[in-house]
């Protein structure tokens, strides 16, 4: 996509039906989708947080806005993606308690589609010096369960490229304006 917005973007059908069914729905969290990664051993936060952005900005969906039944593709950059927020529970005794509870909550709050908030998070909760959660959540109008896996997999794969200082391979992923 070029540097400039695609205002009302036709949504694809399985889009407009999510939409119209979270219109509907009394309930805000039945289309969040969720997961987490453990990760022992050493991390580079920084490094993952680069990979993400630089990911969230190849999956179109992921930074879209969508009102009134239509989504804005918005082509944003990486500094342009909220950087993934961090969580230190290594010092509490329940730390990983806490860490779920967390992750339970936000993947059962509500996301208004119609509006102008990210309809996505990233967490990277600490447990120990070398023990992380990374805690991804989005609207299922944006991924559904074959997507998000493949998101976190270019992200992953972004992440060890950068660790390794390789030039990081093409996206993977195929607009929505050829869809």
């Amino acid at each position: 996509m070029s540097g400039a917005d695609i205002n009302g973007q036709a949504l694809t059908g399985t889009q407009q039906g999510i939409w119209l069914a979270d219109q509907v729905s009394e309930s805000g969290d039945l289309y969040n989708i969720s997961h987490a990664v453990e990760i022992r051993g050493p991390l580079n936060a920084a490094l993952l947080d680069l990979a993400i952005r630089q990911a969230m900005t190849e999956a179109d969906t992921v930074c879209a806005l969508y009102r009134d039944g239509q989504q804005t593709l918005r082509c944003l950059r990486a500094v342009d993606i909220p950087a993934c927020e961090r969580l230190d529970l290594s010092a509490l005794v329940d730390g990983r308690e806490q860490a779920f509870a967390c992750m339970w909550a936000d993947s059962h709050a509500h996301l208004a589609v119609d509006g102008e908030a990210p309809l996505f998070r990233h967490l990277l909760i600490q447990l120990a010096p070398e023990h992380w959660l990374w805690y991804q959540r989005y609207h299922h109008i944006q991924l559904d369960g074959f997507s998000i896996n493949a998101l976190s997999r270019r992200i992953a794969a972004l992440y060890s490229e950068r660790l390794a200082g390789i030039a990081c391979g093409p996206s993977p992923f195929t607009a929505v304006t050829e869809v």
